[in-house]
């Protein structure tokens, strides 16, 4: 039973997922909820996959309080979301956004360089997946800013 079960959920989450993440037609018990459903980044940029073997990495981070990751882009499909705490998403564009706890958000290989930046009150502690090819760094280092006089 719990294989016909689990092989119920499986066809029928796609359909779910496709369809707005309805339930109507989920098995009894199977809860779904959809974090995010989108084509562009949150500056509006096209995602795209690059051509070759696809890799998906997937990692969970944690950014201490007043912590940082510097200036880098992706190279391919950035997925995120956050668990715990806020992250903020500072572009080379001067656009910046706040992502908090419960929220997801995809950064494009079109997006300006971004650095991220813990400014809450917690440690912020996430999942993140990049969607790449075999052999591709998720992430690359930006050179940094020149300093201002």
């Amino acid at each position: 039973m719990k294989k016909i079960l689990t092989a119920a959920m499986f066809t029928l989450l796609p359909s779910i997922i496709l369809a707005g993440g309805h339930s109507s037609g989920a098995p009894a018990g199977v809860k779904i909820e959809p974090l995010l459903s989108t084509q562009t980044s949150p500056l509006g940029n096209k995602l795209v996959y690059p051509e070759g073997e696809a890799k998906v990495v997937s990692v969970k981070f944690t950014i201490p309080i007043g912590g940082e990751a510097a200036r880098h882009t992706h190279p391919a499909p950035f997925y995120g979301h956050i668990l715990q705490g806020s992250l903020t998403a500072i572009y080379d564009d001067g656009t910046m956004r706040t992502f908090i706890a419960g929220e997801s958000f995809v950064e494009s290989s079109f997006d300006p360089i971004v650095r991220t930046a813990n400014f809450g009150s917690k440690d912020t502690i996430g999942i993140a997946v990049f969607m790449g090819v075999e052999g591709m760094s998720p992430l690359v280092p930006a050179e940094p800013l020149p300093a201002t006089e």
